[in-house]
């Protein structure tokens, strides 16, 4: 006997079938058939109640197993998803040469992915490789030649399940055919609620039932059989087919059962929602509606803080359970940003959805040994480096990342021991350095043995030997055992999913290393195939307590008697969904099969009606408020309309309000110290801003000290002291860093918070290389030995100085073929300034008796040290890179020289600045009363002496004499000279100078150009230097900070610490005034 139930709604259809369901129990064994999802529910319900408890409770799969726990069928190794797709990978090598269509994609994992997919459609339908064959038979259609493609890979592919194992799809007409051999539903009454329509595969099974059992009933969710309405079409086609097939096969079709009324529902508005959504008959009612609220949010993320914080209100204010509210949309958002949302308001909830495993530890390890094994790129080593399952500490991995850095290095320099000094181009090791070094290769051989030993065992192998290696590797590298570790540490949840990707991850392994045996492929197929595998792997979440909120989407959660359900995202286009179909069967296809009388999923009318009817048994399902909300702009900031949900909701009830963001109750979004900080940061509201500071005043302050401007001050003077010290030992390149910018001096030199640099020849590095090379040529030949060198001679001295310098510089390691380019460039550019320089000294009677000279306590020319108000002092310290006397009648006079490879020039507003101080340090302390060595020199001035090559701008008509004597001039030195005949001629001999920045007229008196100071004015600069410093150390021991740039110095241009200040346009200009 076959008999159905109607009612839509709310119309008390499950209550009907348990009353039936119950009272056949009494005498038959009885089977309440439910959809998967609704399976746990449905069984709590019938075992609460005792009338209902002989009721046993399945889903298709529950019934297909306990089908071959009584017939038999359970032996034999079973195929999960991952298992189905790698054979498919081994199918489409096998039959790639007989292809046409597809032939060229039949080698790609994700094409096998794809039509495994295909597959599962048409087994679903019940279509078998055979029936396939036969439904395309000779038709010469594209849509006939492109389905006998697909059953030539369905034939193989299925051949080959029948060969391994069982496949998991195949279960419901397994179970069909053992059912009706051995009549397992001849004394069982089955009912079947919560369905709309069955797949083909289902309806096999169903049809054994029909005809088996002595009672089949179903509950189907429409108003009649005939209707003109889309809305419940599938349910009506369902009820349609099964009184034709009960018919067909002789057995009693019942009166149906129409139930009409809705006891559902506590609200009229609820119930005219019920009766009145998408029905051509429609009638608008005027009703309370307070059981219905609609919110048009500004955003996405905004429209997930009203859902939140409305629930939140529900509970808290108007007596609702966690558990008896519902929350849907047609697609979920990110999942991190939904819980994020729901944990701000304090609302606990349980998604409804598989927890997908890409992203997870171990998948994403296994995925970054596969991108190790190919390539030049670190970043995949890294990435298993830092992984949480990675046996080594994050300070180790972090040295090894930043040593990869500083060296520029590639995967296959891990291949080889690291030996160049953590930091760089340093001169010499040390102790430490070689300890680094140590630990940096321990953790470089290990990881880099844990990647060769895979890649050899996994190249050209078949799935049994890849899966062993895979597995091996996780062993090994300590995986397996950190994943132990966390299942016993971790938080029950969290352990739970540990264990689940685990499982899930050893599991299509194991299904590798059954069903491609004997099948091999290269390393990164087989890599791909495993990763495409595993794509779509997900476990279920245990939910960790009952009272929670529910959270699903439309086509898949569970509305467990509901009294609130919220639905979200109702926009035009995202709820109901435009949906169409990218797989290989396309709706050609779909055509094709159907009119031949293929039941196959969804197309065309058929989707568009179950869209509409998943929002209808959304809004049908609370009994007491429903709320609607969309978003106004999505997230790429284009216009949203709202979809027909909403437009629905205000026909049936014109009186439903529209509420935005600016009408709403704005304490909705105030209920927690989290949201309403939050909710603080984002106002522009300055009476909603004063009524959080009254409500949770102790959050905002921490808000605004974090966000708000900030004086960068310590007002501790002891917090400076022990930071910089009482006694400030400077050089002269921290005083200008001072000056150019507080804040980033207090970075760099308070915090020691600096940019790792790379070991590379920058402007700094080929500075040092070029001051080398000419501290050399001099220190090791004297003047009047060096300005008798031939220009062969020079060339020679320089070769001989870049090997001392590699040497020196990297040790034993070799340097790449980058650095010795730009080494073998500069090694040019230092042969022609050592010609430049050798004439300046043959037009000059200074001598140059110090190299990098050092200014020191400790060494024999001695630093400005200055009394602070405070008791502390300070002291500047360096070393100059050129220090030449000139002796005339008992007095000697001194000039610092500075080698400058780029375009530093001299001028006294920078010096008055604190900028550009540098050699006026060393020239005042060599010559001050106690600067030892040179103690009573009388300062001749300071020079910049260009260090590199001049490249000019020119216009073509120029000549070549004007380009000569332009080049000349940037060739000069510039800097300041002490205006005595004496100092000048000593400096270049002659009136037509080349070298200093000094012109003479005709008259023999000096140009306006030319640089030049007086003693008197030399004595002003010295203490305008000395009150810098002063100023300098007074300013450090007060704790001043501020990120106040010098307008001279350029300082924000590249500054490593601009994302730390947050200066702004304003302060900008400010500091400019």
């Amino acid at each position: 006997m076959f008999t159905y139930i109607l009612g839509t709604g709310g119309s008390g259809k499950t209550a009907e079938i348990l009353r039936r369901a119950a009272e056949m129990s009494k005498t038959t064994e009885t089977i309440l058939l439910v959809p998967e999802q609704n399976s746990f529910d449905t069984e709590r319900t019938v075992y609460e109640q005792e009338e209902t408890k002989r009721i046993q409770v399945y889903s298709f799969t529950r019934l297909c197993h306990q089908i071959f726990r009584t017939c038999g069928g359970l032996a034999g190794t079973r195929l999960d998803d991952s298992g189905r797709r790698m054979l498919m990978a081994a199918a489409l090598a096998q039959v790639k040469d007989r292809l046409t269509l597809y032939r060229r994609v039949a080698s790609r994992p994700e094409f096998a992915v794809r039509m495994t997919q295909a597959a599962d459609e048409l087994k679903n339908a019940g279509i078998t490789p055979e029936h396939l064959w036969e439904l395309c038979g000779n038709d010469q259609s594209a849509q006939a030649e492109k389905l006998r493609e697909l059953a030539e890979i369905y034939t193989v592919w299925q051949a080959l399940i029948d060969r391994q194992g069982q496949d998991s799809r195949d279960d419901l007409l397994r179970a069909a055919k053992l059912a009706r051999e051995q009549e397992f539903f001849r004394d069982k009454a089955v009912f079947a609620d919560g369905f709309k329509d069955f797949t083909g595969a289902q309806d096999e099974l169903l049809r054994v039932i029909l005809r088996q059992s002595p009672c089949f009933t179903v509950a189907l969710c429409a108003d009649s059989l005939s209707g003109e309405d889309l809305l419940f079409s599938s349910c009506r086609q369902t009820a349609q087919q099964w009184i034709r097939e009960a018919r067909e096969a002789g057995v009693e079709v019942k009166t149906p059962t129409t139930l009409t009324q809705s006891p559902r529902y506590r609200s009229e508005a609820l119930r005219a929602v019920e009766e009145n959504f998408l029905r051509a008959d429609a009638q608008p009612e005027d009703l309370p509606t307070d059981a219905v609220e609609l919110y048009a949010a500004r955003d996405e993320r905004e429209e997930l803080a009203y859902v939140a914080a409305r629930v939140r209100r529900l509970v808290m204010e108007e007596g609702f359970r966690w558990r008896e509210i519902a929350v849907v949309s047609r697609t979920l958002p990110d999942t991190a940003v939904l819980r994020e949302t729901f944990e701000r308001y304090g609302v606990p909830l349980y998604l409804d959805a598989v927890e997908q495993i890409r992203n997870k530890p171990l998948p994403k390890l296994l995925s970054a040994l596969f991108a190790s094994t190919r390539g030049n790129d670190l970043s995949p080593v890294f990435s298993m480096l830092k992984s949480p399952l990675s046996p080594f500490s994050p300070e180790d991995v972090h040295a090894l990342e930043n040593y990869c850095f500083v060296w520029d290095l590639k995967r296959a320099d891990f291949a080889h021991p690291f030996v160049r000094h953590p930091d760089g181009f340093k001169k010499t090791s040390d102790k430490k350095a070689e300890e680094t070094l140590e630990k940096l290769n321990a953790v470089r051989e290990s990881v880099w043995n844990r990647i060769s030993e895979f890649s050899e065992s996994a190249a050209d192998c078949d799935g049994k030997a890849f899966a062993e290696a895979m597995f091996r590797f996780l062993t090994d590298f300590g995986a397996v055992e950190a994943i132990r570790r966390l299942t016993e540490t971790l938080p029950p949840e969290e352990a739970h999913d540990c264990a689940a990707v685990y499982r899930t991850v050893v599991g299509c392994m194991e299904q590798m290393a059954s069903v491609l045996k004997e099948v091999s492929f290269d390393l990164p197929r087989m890599a791909a195939l495993f990763e495409a595998a595993l794509a779509d792997g997900g476990y279920g979440k245990i939910a960790q307590t009952a009272d929670l909120v529910t959270i699903g989407t439309a086509d898949r959660i569970r509305y467990f008697h509901p009294r609130a359900v919220f639905v979200f995202g109702a926009a035009e286009g995202k709820f109901p969904a435009l949906t169409s179909h990218d797989g290989l069967i396309g709706d050609r296809e779909r055509a094709f099969l159907s009119e031949r009388g293929v039941k196959i999923a969804d197309h065309g009318e058929k989707t568009y009606a179950d869209e509409r009817f998943f929002a209808y048994t959304a809004l049908a399902a609370p009994s007491e408020r429903l709320f609607v909300s969309f978003p106004q702009t999505n997230g790429d900031g284009r216009v949203q309309s709202p979809s027909v949900i909403v437009t629905q909701l205000q026909k049936i009830l014109p009186g439903v309000q529209l509420l935005t963001p600016q009408t709403v109750d704005r304490s909705l979004f105030l209920q927690t110290p989290r949201a309403a900080v939050r909710a603080y940061a984002l106002s522009d509201d300055e009476t909603e801003k004063r009524v959080i500071e009254q409500t949770d005043a102790e959050e905002v302050r921490r808000l605004r000290d974090g966000a708000g401007e900030k004086d960068f001050a310590m007002h501790d003077p002891s917090l400076s002291e022990r930071l910089y010290g009482k006694d400030l030992y400077l050089s002269p390149t921290k005083v200008e860093s001072f000056y150019a910018c507080r804040f980033a001096y207090f970075c760099q030199r308070g915090l020691r918070v600096r940019p790792l640099k790379r070991a590379q020849m920058n402007p700094l590095q080929s500075g040092t290389f070029i001051h080398y090379c000419l501290q050399h040529l001099l220190a090791d030949n004297g003047k009047d030995a060096f300005c008798a060198l031939s220009e062969t001679e020079i060339a020679a001295q320089c070769d001989r100085l870049t090997e001392d310098y590699v040497h020196e510089e990297l040790g034993d390691a070799m340097p790449d073929a980058r650095f010795m380019t730009l080494l073998l460039r500069l090694k040019g550019s230092v042969r022609r300034l050592a010609l430049r320089l050798k004439a300046e000294l043959l037009h000059s009677s200074f001598t140059p008796v110090e190299f990098e000279a050092p200014v020191s306590r400790d060494g024999e020319i001695k630093p400005i040290r200055l009394a602070l108000s405070d008791g502390g002092s300070v002291c500047v310290e360096g070393t100059a890179d050129r220090i030449d006397t000139f002796e005339k009648d008992g007095v000697r006079y001194l000039r610092v020289i500075d080698y400058k490879s780029g375009g530093k020039t001299f001028n006294l507003d920078d010096v008055e600045a604190g900028l550009k101080i540098q050699m006026l340090l060393y020239l005042f302390a060599a010559c001050a009363p106690q600067g030892g060595k040179y103690a009573g020199s009388i300062p001749a001035g300071v020079l910049y002496v260009p260090a590199g090559d001049s490249y000019l701008k020119a216009d073509r008509r120029e000549t070549a004499e004007s380009i000569d004597k332009a080049q000349k001039e940037s060739l000069r030195a510039n800097g300041l000279i002490l205006d005595d005949p004496t100092v000048i001629e000593a400096m270049e001999n002659g009136k037509d100078t080349h070298f200093i920045p000094v012109y003479y007229k005709t008259d023999g008196s000096f140009t306006a150009k030319s640089s030049l100071a007086d003693a008197e004015t030399f004595g002003k600069i010295g203490e305008t230097v000395c009150e810098v410093l002063t100023r300098m150390g007074e300013l450090l021991h007060q704790g001043d900070t501020v990120p106040d740039p010098n307008p001279r110095s350029n300082a924000c241009e590249y500054c490593d610490y601009a994302f730390v200040c947050k200066r702004t346009e304003k302060t900008e200009e400010s500091t400019e005034s």
